[in-house]
């Protein structure tokens, strides 16, 4: 008889699960926050503030492990689509991330600075 072999420890399932907790984690910790410092309740505020400090860093080194783990993946499909970097797709999500980082920049320069 054929019996189930244990499979050994995946370490890249183990990365890209932990990035979706994380993820989570990071997300209704930094909202729970938000909503516990709007109704000015001061111990839970610093409880999920904590968690969203301590989860951000876990989200970083596990994007880090992620792309280590998945380098040749993603050269290859870098190589394979020469015109990645210029696409519509790759500037629209660059703008997306840089419009908001540019305008709270100015904000802080000119508002609070």
């Amino acid at each position: 008889m054929n019996e189930p072999t244990k499979s050994s420890f995946c370490f890249r399932k183990f990365v890209s699960i932990g990035l979706f907790f994380a993820l989570v984690s990071v997300v209704l910790s930094g909202a729970m926050s938000q909503v516990f410092e709007t109704l000015e309740i001061p111990l839970p505020k610093a409880f999920c503030t904590a968690i969203h400090v301590l989860t951000g860093i876990i989200f970083t080194v596990l994007s880090v492990f992620h792309t280590i783990t998945n380098w040749r993946l993603l050269r290859e499909y870098i190589q394979k689509s020469r015109g990645f970097i210029s696409s519509k797709e790759a500037v629209t999500a660059f703008l997306l991330m840089m419009i908001p980082i540019l305008i709270a920049t100015l904000l802080a320069i000119f508002c609070f600075g």
